[in-house]
């Protein structure tokens, strides 16, 4: 029944055989060796599942992370820092917009994921010196570093959602941004009702519209 409310929510402009390429019973849900990693750590205390469950659940500001990546600044490598797109390549796709786009904000995804770099290489630099690392310090660094990653992990997660919603139906994409339940599922149980709701109001505002300017034409000039 669930599958079934969902269906009136794909763009009816799709052919039929862009509806059944959509059939995600039929598709694979990730490659066979990600499928057979499992967690197997300890118990978390409810302080850290607590610390993990807001540091993924959505990004950071970007003030937020600009402050934290300024107390603990990534090394000035080229392995550590996304490599930028070769004259020769850039020549070739200058033309094409939305490749360029798209890496882009692939780029932008690489400075998330290399962000934890910074605070652990200061973790480790101090361990490494022998002098030892006060307590505070060494939890606030662990602390960004799960920040950082979990910055990263829910950025991919909205363009996840956006890259599936921009199949379904253009009007729902917004959505993609919006605050999920981090319950292990990707829109969660109430995205139906939810998407429902907004379509509708987005079709009653362009009948109200139709009318609002049917109303205001002009009268015609009998000649």
């Amino acid at each position: 029944e669930e599958e079934d409310s969902w269906q009136c929510l794909v763009d009816p402009f799709l052919s039929p055989e862009e509806r059944s390429s959509l059939d995600l019973d039929n598709s694979e849900q990730g490659d066979q060796d990600d499928e057979e990693v499992t967690d197997r750590g300890e118990e978390l205390s409810e302080e850290l599942t607590e610390l993990l469950s807001v540091a993924f659940k959505k990004p950071v500001s970007a003030d937020r992370r600009r402050k934290l990546a300024t107390k603990y600044p990534r090394p000035s490598l080229a392995q550590t820092t996304p490599p930028s797109i070769d004259k020769s390549m850039l020549s070739l796709i200058q033309k094409r917009k939305s490749i360029i786009a798209h890496d882009r904000f692939l780029s932008k995804l690489q400075r998330f994921a290399s962000d934890s770099i910074g605070p652990l290489i200061y973790l480790l630099r101090e361990l490494q010196s022998g002098k030892g690392v006060p307590r505070e310090k060494a939890v606030q660094a662990i602390q960004t570093a799960l920040c950082f990653t979990g910055n990263a992990f829910a950025t991919l997660s909205i363009e996840r959602r956006r890259s599936i919603l921009r199949q379904l139906n253009q009007q729902l994409v917004p959505m993609a941004e919006e605050e999920f339940d981090n319950n292990g599922k990707l829109f969660g149980d109430d995205f139906g009702k939810r998407a429902k709701e907004r379509t509708d109001a987005i079709r009653s505002l362009s009948k109200s519209s139709s009318v609002f300017f049917r109303l205001g034409d002009p009268p015609t000039q009998n000649r």
